[in-house]
């Protein structure tokens, strides 16, 4: 059977003809993506600035320290605070052990620290702050982060820096708890951290040091603690005191 020319025309014409929404399906795709992504590096840029307009915020409200030395003592695993110059005969020790991750350190450090850095100007205290990472457990988490950040700065010997960033990280616990540690190298360098400081900080370059101390301090705590463990615990000349107790002494003092 003869078929007419034009129905053999039309369906070669037919099966040439191109899907009509397959080339601008993937157009559409792709515009998707590329829109997701924008909105992506959007939120991201705006977080960032919010981080770093926070930091800044914060070191606007920084302490001003005057009349404390720091003393980076890493044989005892201790940071050490005393008056630059004491005038006090009735200088007193403690030892105070906190961590980080510590939702009690950081509510002790809110009621107590300021009465506590008075004390040690005027050369009536001397402290030794002895952090731990218990709250960790068996991994490096918050607790060895925010060490590692602060020991970097006790290290830079800046008495200044290390005081604020404990201070903030304690005051402002959950929220810096889940930074990361260009979050924490920025925060050092709002708070005047030299460049070796924030590039410590930015590089995890404390990491060991801080499961080292936090090691050193846990047993050192369960060997005067008739083997208990937990922060924060505070030895005022090597007698136990809660922290309730501590409070009381520091207004007495």
């Amino acid at each position: 059977m003869n078929v007419p020319k034009n129905l053999n025309s039309s369906k070669s014409k037919a099966n040439s003809v191109s899907n009509p929404v397959g080339g601008g399906s993937k157009g559409f795709v792709f515009a998707i993506i590329g829109l997701i992504i924008a909105a992506i590096l959007v939120f991201v840029f705006i977080i960032a600035s919010g981080d770093k307009q926070r930091a800044e915020r914060l070191a606007e409200g920084a302490a001003a320290i005057s009349g404390v030395n720091m003393s980076y003592d890493k044989d005892r695993a201790k940071i050490v605070l005393s008056a630059s110059d004491p005038t006090s005969e009735s200088n007193i020790v403690a030892a105070l052990y906190e961590d980080f991750g510590c939702p009690h350190c950081a509510e002790l450090a809110t009621a107590t620290d300021n009465k506590m850095l008075e004390e040690i100007s005027e050369g009536s205290l001397t402290v030794e702050i002895a952090p731990m990472t218990m709250m960790d457990g068996n991994k490096e988490g918050m607790s060895h982060e925010l060490l590692a950040t602060v020991l970097a700065a006790a290290n830079s010997g800046d008495e200044t820096l290390y005081w604020n960033l404990r201070k903030t990280f304690l005051e402002n616990q959950f929220e810096y708890g889940n930074k990361s540690r260009e979050d924490y190298a920025e925060l050092a360098a709002a708070y005047d951290a030299d460049e070796s400081t924030v590039e410590a900080i930015r590089n995890g370059d404390f990491m060991d040091e801080a499961s080292e101390f936090g090691k050193f301090n846990e047993e050192e705590m369960s060997a005067k603690n008739n083997g208990e463990v937990g922060t924060p615990l505070i030895f005022v000349e090597n007698e136990k005191m809660h922290a309730g107790q501590w409070e009381d002494y520091l207004n007495a003092l």
